[in-house]
């Protein structure tokens, strides 16, 4: 009987329950160690106290109708009750069982647990369950997520809209063939069961969904495999943007641009066929006035010839500095191409001088030339570009001067034997009309033209200077400087880096 007894007291109080007993008049006559636990009294404090008062909790409602007509084995009552005096108030989960005696009820036992560390956890779960529906609802994009039979699981608010539901809820237990875009069920799940079975995503592809007013729009789809603890597939996850007007947007773009560049090929076909056209007529006719002014004995007749010839030239110029400068703004599509070959940098600026003595004399002017010694013949660069540079400013300095003169100056600026490189110093300097200093800077604008005033006895497109930086700076990879005062004239200088041959031999 001891060992029965100690079995009992055991159970009583290490059964991991909580166990109370009432008298009739629900005055508490025992409890376990695990009730004193959970309502923080001891047994000597609570025996032969109201329970009712005890839990402060009047509103229980314990089943004391028939009390001596109770049966063995009979369940009074399943309730949930309140601890309210605890911090936290304890939530007891109980069964209400009557204590038998002689065929009659003398007790009630009330055998129940602590639940209030699940009951916390569940609102601890709902709240952070509402937390990520409203973070998923409020995500820019349409996210759902199906079980491995394709049924929806769930979704956010933008893809309940889409579906045409009042709310994500009653996606549950739907496929695909019972939305608006049924028609494209059996592609959708195709592209589910590769990820559910790869376990690779799907990212970034496009698929058309047909819309509740029947048009059809383009989605940009991405698709995960959705995993247990325990990395068993249990579904997939999808979610996708409507990209059908960056798609329109796209197209348009795409044919602007093949628009466009057919626009520039007849553009680069024009300018190629004006360069032919033009420069041909103008070449005749410098040609012609120069072997007619060589036979000419009339010294007024002589002198008209060489005005024309002038004029030509100049025109000729004219007309190469617009044909260049709408080249070069085609960009190198339509510019002309860029030179690395060999060339004789003295020659070449000796034969610019003489170009320009005839409009130079014409004009009452002097034109200087000085080279220096040690400016090497051969050189390895862009000989159209170094020539078209020195022809504008060369004209310009002509064009800007009523009396003294132009001189022209090549130097040698920089020298290495180490990685055969030189840079040459050009200078350019007239004694013309100057420039305002608070107006230099604008000089090398396209289309800009100083001064107003001159009332056309300064003629000019206002393309040249802006070329000559552009070749200078970005084509030959050098620099050029000015200085200028009003009424003292103008000094261009520029600094250009070359390569050298191995010898002069190079020379074509």
């Amino acid at each position: 009987m001891d060992l029965q007894r100690d079995s009992y007291e055991l159970i009583f109080n290490h059964g991991g329950f909580f166990l109370i007993t009432l008298d009739a008049d629900l005055k508490i006559a025992s409890i376990n160690h695990d009730a004193e636990h959970v309502l923080e009294l001891r047994a000597s404090e609570v025996v032969g106290q109201d329970f009712l008062q005890l839990c402060k909790d009047q509103s229980l409602d314990f089943p004391l109708a028939n009390f001596n007509e109770t049966k063995s084995g009979q369940i009074l009552k399943d309730l949930e009750f309140t601890i309210n005096h605890t911090r936290p108030k304890n939530i007891i989960n109980c069964r209400v069982l009557p204590l038998m005696a002689e065929k009659q009820c003398q007790q009630i036992l009330i055998v129940g647990r602590n639940v209030t560390k699940p009951r916390e956890y569940q609102a601890q779960a709902k709240h952070l369950a509402i937390y990520l529906q409203s973070i998923i609802d409020n995500i820019p994009h349409f996210i759902f997520w199906k079980d491995r039979q394709g049924y929806f699981k769930g979704c956010n608010k933008a893809f309940a809209l889409a579906a045409k539901l009042r709310e994500p809820a009653d996606i549950i237990g739907k496929k695909d063939e019972d939305m608006p875009w049924g028609e494209h069920a059996a592609a959708y799940r195709e592209d589910d069961q590769v990820v559910m079975d790869t376990r690779d995503p799907k990212l970034g592809f496009e698929e058309s969904q047909t819309q509740t007013d029947g048009s059809v729009r383009t989605m940009l789809v991405s698709k995960v495999p959705m995993l247990e603890k325990g990395a068993r597939v249990i579904g997939v996850l999808g979610i996708y943007t409507d990209i059908s007007d960056r798609k329109c947007a796209e197209l348009e773009l795409e044919e602007a641009k093949k628009n466009a560049e057919v626009a520039n090929q007849a553009k680069d076909e024009f300018i190629r066929n004006m360069q032919h056209d033009i420069r041909t007529p103008f070449n005749g006719i410098y040609g012609l006035s120069v072997l007619l002014a060589e036979d000419e004995t009339d010294p007024e007749k002589k002198a008209m010839l060489d005005d024309i010839s002038i004029s030509a030239d100049q025109l000729l110029s004219y007309c190469n500095m617009i044909l260049e400068f709408a080249s070069h703004a085609q960009g190198e599509g339509g510019a002309a191409p860029r030179e690395e070959k060999c060339f004789d940098v003295r020659d070449l600026i000796q034969k610019l001088v003489v170009l320009q003595r005839p409009a130079a004399i014409s004009a009452g002017l002097g034109i200087d030339l000085f080279l220096a010694d040690d400016v090497p013949r051969a050189v390895i660069g862009d000989n159209y570009r170094v020539q078209s540079v020195l022809i504008n400013l060369m004209s310009n300095a002509l064009k800007f001067t009523e009396k003294g003169a132009v001189s022209v100056s090549v130097e040698l600026a920089e020298h290495s034997d180490k990685n055969r490189r030189v840079v040459l110093r050009f200078v350019v300097q007239d004694t013309g009309i100057g420039i305002p200093k608070e107006k230099q800077r604008e000089v090398f604008d396209k289309f800009t033209r100083l001064d107003p005033s001159y009332h056309g006895k300064q003629k000019g497109q206002g393309l040249g200077l802006h070329l000559v930086k552009q070749f200078v700076e970005e084509d030959l990879g050098g620099d050029i400087d000015l200085e200028s005062a009003l009424g003292e004239g103008s000094k261009f200088t520029i600094y250009i880096p070359f390569k050298l041959p191995l010898s002069d031999d190079m020379l074509t």
